[in-house]
């Protein structure tokens, strides 16, 4: 991304660019690779104006796009795990009691969106008193990974959101809503009213859209049915 920004004329994304996209922002990632996240997201906000509108779409599709989290895997050593023994699992329905036993490793969605979550809330938790941090920072609690990591603050997420939301297609907004909505709440206490307003009209706009959407699918199956 930041090879793509330094040009005068962008190229155009890669086809491999989702699946980075999904590998990077994945919260089942160890805490420690959170630092590459934050960095990324910094060089999309800082370089916005210098990427293409397909480069923004595409990265903003992928970040809010639902993936899986991989189901459960058998432990222990390489023949526990080959393709063999999986279907022995599978026959013998231990593959969906350690689904009910361990519900962490079940089949589940995720997007970057819940990714953003958690490694706020983990931001959250590693300080130690929020309230001193506002005081000193002006916008909340930073943490300085090195001298080249983004200042993670209220700020620099609700930027990071909105320009995420701008450029992201409608039809990846509606899914995500209910859980943008709940993540919205914890900046509820936070003096940037205007980010929170740009996040709120962005998903009313991706309603709108939606409804029109549906409303103009619904009004050409209708004449479709009655030309049958």
């Amino acid at each position: 991304m930041e090879t793509v920004i330094s040009f005068s004329d962008p190229s155009v994304p890669s086809s491999y660019l989702s699946q980075g996209v999904h590998s990077v922002f994945n919260f089942t990632l160890p805490d420690r690779q959170l630092q590459i996240g934050w960095r990324i997201l910094q060089t999309f906000v800082n370089g916005f104006d210098n990427l293409s509108m397909e480069w923004r779409r595409r990265f903003a599709e992928s970040f809010f796009t639902l993936s899986h989290q991989l189901g459960p895997q058998s432990q222990g050593d390489t023949e526990a795990n080959s393709s063999e023994r999986g279907l022995m699992d599978i026959l013998t329905w231990k593959y969906f009691h350690e689904a009910e036993q361990e519900p962490e490793f079940t089949d589940s969605e995720f997007s970057g969106l819940d990714w953003m979550a958690m490694a706020w809330s983990l931001h959250l938790s590693q300080q130690p008193d929020r309230d001193s941090l506002t005081e000193q920072s002006g916008q909340g609690g930073e943490q300085l990974w090195d001298m080249d990591a983004p200042r993670v603050n209220e700020e620099f997420v609700l930027r990071a959101l909105c320009r995420l939301l701008n450029a992201a297609p409608y039809y990846k907004v509606i899914p995500i809503i209910p859980t943008l909505c709940e993540f919205i709440q914890w900046f509820d206490d936070t003096d940037l009213p205007e980010y929170r307003l740009m996040i709120s009209s962005r998903v009313k706009e991706a309603v709108r859209r939606h409804e029109e959407f549906e409303a103009f699918h619904w009004f050409d199956k209708f004449h479709c049915m009655l030309y049958i």
